[in-house]
């Protein structure tokens, strides 16, 4: 828990000070924190923090930074970090690409770590997503269910995952 706490504050504080570069243009964005969660029951709770924060921007330009924690059920627990940049084009499409890293502990008392990627075309109407993801972590990973009568061994490891997706606002 430590570790997520340290990597939030580093970032948090950290892009206040880049944020702030002297730019000839009034900043659009400006950096952000959204907390959140739901409590279903014992086993299915979660919560979560969100920050975002601009690096540099000009008018039709934004790099920035999305971090995320959060808290499952079981003590489980994920951290995702991702650097990224759009630009606004004229006919109102965003194009947009990022590159980020994951870590994830399971409620088996795994960590898994993961690089993620990816390219969008952002429009009214429209949201182009291209994504992927490739573990760093030597799999498998064996935990002990501690919960089951019996101490049952389950398996667990990554998988790399490819992902496009076209909603239609």
């Amino acid at each position: 828990m430590r570790f997520f706490a340290s990597v939030f504050c580093t970032l948090f504080i950290g892009t206040f000070y880049v944020g702030q570069q002297a730019s000839a243009h009034e900043p659009k964005w400006s950096p952000w924190v959204e907390f959140g969660g739901a409590y279903v029951t014992d086993d299915a709770s979660r919560g979560s923090v969100t920050l975002f924060a601009p690096l540099s921007q000009g008018p039709r330009d934004l790099l920035f930074i999305d971090a995320r924690g959060k808290l499952f059920e079981e003590e489980a627990r994920e951290a995702n970090v991702a650097l990224a940049y759009r630009q606004m084009l004229a006919n109102g499409w965003n194009l947009g690409a990022w590159i980020g890293g994951d870590v994830r502990r399971t409620g088996l008392d795994n960590t898994f770590w993961q690089l993620s990627g990816g390219f969008e075309a952002l429009s009214e109407n429209f949201d182009i997503r291209v994504n992927g993801y490739g573990p760093v972590t030597d799999p498998p990973a064996v935990g002990v269910d501690d919960d089951a009568d019996d101490c049952t061994l389950q398996s667990e490891k990554p998988v790399a995952v490819h992902v496009m997706r076209v909603p239609v606002n």
